[in-house]
């Protein structure tokens, strides 16, 4: 179920870790439905989680994912790349801060 596929997101630095490429096929999945359903419990069509993927696909990338299967390909490499950009501003605010502790 939906907890299970999350739980695997979750650690998939861990996987990483095993040395393997990792590819990550979230794309419009019934999962991601299920995270998106409204109140009553129904999730939305396939067509409509196209940026719910990209954010998927964006953490799995962060976390070492080799590939992403996704169909909305533009949306999803600027997920990945607006990721990208805040992670590597986040590691050079870390390394000046380190530099003002020596």
């Amino acid at each position: 179920g939906a907890d299970h596929d999350l739980a695997l997101l979750a650690h998939l630095d861990r996987l990483h870790g095993l040395g393997h490429p990792l590819l990550v096929a979230a794309s419009r999945k019934r999962f991601v439905g299920r995270v998106l359903a409204g109140p009553e419990g129904a999730p939305p069509p396939a067509r409509e989680r196209d940026a719910a993927t990209a954010a998927v696909s964006a953490l799995a990338a962060h976390q070492g994912a080799w590939a992403v299967r996704v169909h909305e390909v533009r949306a999803t490499a600027d997920a990945v790349r607006v990721a990208r950009a805040v992670e590597e501003a986040r590691a050079a605010e870390a390394a000046r801060d380190a530099e003002g502790t020596r």
